[in-house]
């Protein structure tokens, strides 16, 4: 997991959140733009995402990776995942395409701390 140092992460819950997702071609956080809800369209937030071992193996294997390394790094790794047709994308559970909103039961990590 990658996460921002302004991030306090729930740990319970991230562990309920990814228990049931597969462990290979995994790619798992918030969706970026938090309107579009839409995974397969951009990338997932800088604040925090899951990538699978398999995927952090091809990342460090792959030329596409290697090749492309300017720009913000949430949307580097969202690119170079799909250049390479990898990753299955999930959400946050609870978000309801909202960027901000009280906090929930469900909440795995709290952005903006600084």
């Amino acid at each position: 997991m990658k996460a921002d140092d302004d991030v306090f992460l729930r740990l319970a819950p991230l562990e309920l959140s990814l228990h049931p997702l597969q462990r290979l071609d995994m790619y798992n956080g918030f969706v970026i733009p938090c309107t579009s809800m839409n995974p397969f369209v951009y990338y997932m937030s800088g604040m925090g995402f899951v990538l699978s071992w398999d995927l952090v193996d091809w990342i460090g294997e792959f030329n596409i990776a290697r090749n492309n390394t300017y720009g913000p790094e949430d949307r580097l790794v969202g690119e170079w995942l799909n250049m390479g047709s990898k990753a299955w994308i999930c959400d946050y559970p609870g978000t309801n395409g909202r960027c901000s909103h009280e906090l929930i039961l469900e909440t795995i990590a709290v952005h903006r701390l600084k």
